[in-house]
């Protein structure tokens, strides 16, 4: 059993863990998208940089967000992104990712985030929640 582990960001900013189990690599691959569609409650998900120090993380975010019946706007994942693109904010919940090479042509791939990785994105998560004043991240 190959266990990944990603973070999952809502709009009042709480901050979880959430684990994707797959029986081997090839698995991973089929099954995950299956995963992100039902972490992020969308048919639509698009992949947004993730600016500052991280290097090799990202966040999934829901491209279906602003066509809901309520709109949430993320502020703290916004924030996480908003050097690349302060015009669109966004909106419902995001999942952070970690990016890794895979194959012989070490293509980028989506891999679970490593504890480290977990426990910085924590920390960020809590500064911008208190620079945002945003309840949950407090």
């Amino acid at each position: 059993m190959n266990t990944q582990k990603f973070l999952k960001l809502y709009p009042d900013g709480k901050l979880c863990e959430v684990i994707f189990e797959s029986r081997d690599t090839g698995d991973f691959d089929n099954h995950f998208n299956d995963f992100v569609h039902q972490q992020l409650e969308c048919d639509i998900y698009e992949m947004a940089d993730v600016s500052g120090t991280f290097r090799n993380i990202a966040m999934l975010v829901d491209e279906e967000g602003w066509f809901k019946t309520e709109v949430q706007v993320n502020p703290i994942a916004w924030m996480f992104h908003s050097a690349m693109n302060p015009a669109f904010p966004i909106v419902g919940s995001v999942l952070f990712t970690g990016l890794c090479r895979v194959g012989e042509l070490e293509e980028l791939d989506f891999c679970g985030l490593g504890n480290e990785d977990i426990d910085n994105i924590r920390d960020h998560v809590r500064r911008i929640g208190r620079l945002l004043n945003v309840g949950g991240a407090i």
